[in-house]
């Protein structure tokens, strides 16, 4: 006796197509979701920043108009200061973001960079 065809599939086992998964719940949280806010009141940052959220392995920050006056020699050492603060609650990477949602600046272990307009 042939397997049944998917016309002749028994009512129990229905076909699966793209919108049936789409429906269908997750556990599965976006990065936004699952960040947890950094209080930064206490460091140098507060100037420069105005807020600042944390997922597993990178903390973001929102700089303040002011991060556009400082010169790159500074935006270093906050960049460092970010990374070192990071790194005491695991996070690898920091990443400076503007308000329209531009990289302004980055860093890791390994690299330090500023985004020139």
């Amino acid at each position: 006796m042939p397997a049944p065809s998917a016309a002749t599939a028994p009512a129990s086992s229905p076909a699966r197509g793209p919108a049936d998964w789409a429906s269908q719940p997750t556990t599965e949280t976006s990065a936004a979701e699952s960040a947890s806010d950094v209080n930064l009141s206490t460091s140098n940052l507060k100037d420069y920043v105005h807020s600042a959220r944390a997922t597993p392995s990178t903390l973001y920050a929102i700089t303040l108009p002011s991060w556009d006056e400082v010169p790159d020699d500074k935006k270093k050492a906050l960049l460092s200061e970010a990374l070192n603060l990071a790194s005491k609650t695991g996070q690898k990477s920091v990443q400076f973001v503007n308000a329209r949602g531009r990289v302004e600046a980055y860093a890791t272990a390994d690299k330090v960079q500023i985004m020139n307009p």
